[in-house]
C-alpha cells in the first residue's frame, strides 16, 4: 500500500506522525468539536487517551478512507453510516486546505472524467475524440464516424478494490460483434473514444512543482496494448522508464493539477506513434508507490517535502 510505503519513509526520516485508519473510527480514535461564543476548535482523541488538538496538525494526507463496521441493528445501519460519514467529513473540512496534500473535497471535485477532458482540451492538451452516452444509436454513429477504431471504458473508473482483492474493468477495443449487439449490455453510460495508436503510455506524477514522468512500455505485449493495467492480471512485468516531458506538456500537467486546487495528481497520457501527447485522465488520489519501487524516483520524498510546505491555497466554503 502507498500509505505503508510513505510511513516507512517517515520512520526513516524520524518525522513524527499519527496514522488514523478511518475503519477504526469510534473504536480506536474519536473526534471532538467545540463551538460557541469563545470560538471553535476540534481535537482527535486516541484510545491511549492522547489528545491531539487540531491546531497541532501540520500536514495531512488521505488515501482510500472506509467507514467503520458498526455492531448495530440492521435497521439502524444506514442512519449510523450517514452520521459516521458526516462526522468524518466534518473532520476533513476542519483541517485547512493548505495543510492537506489534497483536501478531500478537492479530490471529489477533481474526479470527474468528462470535466477533466473538457478542461484539458481548453488548456491546450490533445484529447481523443470522445462520446459519453448510454444511447446505443449514438454509440453506433460514433463508432462508424471514427473508422470503427474505438475503445470503451468506465465513466468513473475501471478499478474495484474491496480491501483484499483488486479487479480491473479494463478499457476494451470495440469490434463489430460487440458494437452491433449493444442492446444486450449497454444499459449504463459509457465513455467511447477514438483509439490512439500508442508508442508508449505515460504516467505523470505531479507533486507541488515537481513532475515525475514514467513511460510504460505497454506496446511490448499484446495483452497490454489497449490497457496496460492488465499486466498484473497476465503476470507481465512491464518495462517502466523515467522520462523528461516536453516543457509545454510538463507545464500543462502542473496547470491542470493547480486548476483543481490539488498539490498532487496522477495523470495518464499517451504518446502516439506520431509522437503526439494525448491527455486521458487525471486521478487526484492515484497510486504512485509502484513507480518509485520500480524506477527509484523519489516520489515519497517529494510528498513529504510538499506536506511540510504550507500551500498558499486557503479553505473555501463550497
Amino acid at each position: 500500500m502507498a500509505t505503508d510505503f510513505l510511513i516507512l519513509r517517515l520512520y526513516e526520516k524520524e518525522i513524527p506522525f499519527v496514522r488514523l485508519n478511518t475503519e477504526d473510527f469510534l473504536s480506536e480514535w474519536y473526534v471532538n468539536f467545540m463551538l460557541g461564543k469563545d470560538g471553535s476548535s476540534f481535537s482527535i482523541q486516541l484510545n491511549n487517551r492522547q489528545n491531539i488538538p487540531g491546531n497541532m496538525i501540520s500536514g495531512a494526507y488521505i488515501r482510500q478512507p472506509k467507514l467503520p463496521l458498526l455492531n448495530i441493528a440492521m435497521e439502524d445501519q444506514k442512519f449510523a453510516e450517514r452520521e459516521t460519514g458526516e462526522t468524518l467529513r466534518s473532520l476533513w473540512r476542519s483541517i485547512k486546505d493548505h495543510l492537506w496534500l489534497n483536501a478531500p473535497h478537492n479530490i471529489l471535485r477533481a474526479s470527474n472524467k468528462p470535466e477533466q477532458l473538457r478542461i484539458a482540451q481548453e488548456m491546450g492538451f490533445l484529447i481523443p475524440n470522445t462520446c459519453i452516452t448510454s444511447d446505443t444509436e449514438l454509440m453506433l454513429k460514433f463508432y462508424e464516424e471514427n473508422q470503427k477504431d474505438v475503445i470503451v471504458k468506465a465513466v468513473k473508473h475501471g478499478f474495484l478494490y474491496d480491501g483484499i482483492n483488486a479487479k480491473v474493468a479494463a478499457t476494451q477495443l470495440l469490434d463489430d460483434e460487440s458494437i452491433y449487439d449493444l442492446d444486450q449490455y449497454a444499459h449504463l453510460p459509457m465513455i467511447l473514444q477514438k483509439r490512439i495508436h500508442k508508442y508508449r503510455d505515460v504516467r505523470v506524477t505531479v507533486v507541488g512543482e515537481k513532475v515525475f514522468a514514467t513511460a510504460i512500455h505497454s506496446q511490448n505485449h499484446k495483452e497490454t496494448e489497449v490497457d496496460w493495467r492488465l499486466a498484473d492480471h497476465y503476470k507481465i512485468k512491464l518495462q517502466h522508464e523515467p522520462i523528461i516531458l516536453p516543457e509545454n506538456i510538463s507545464k500543462l500537467c502542473k496547470k491542470i493539477t493547480s486548476k483543481f486546487n490539488l498539490r498532487y495528481a496522477a495523470i495518464d497520457l499517451v504518446i502516439s506513434k506520431k509522437g503526439e501527447y494525448y491527455f486521458l485522465e487525471l486521478n487526484p488520489n492515484g497510486q504512485w508507490a509502484w513507480i518509485e519501487q520500480i524506477t527509484g524516483v523519489l516520489i515519497r520524498d517529494a510528498i513529504i517535502e510538499e506536506l511540510g510546505r504550507k500551500s498558499e491555497v486557503s479553505n473555501e466554503i463550497c
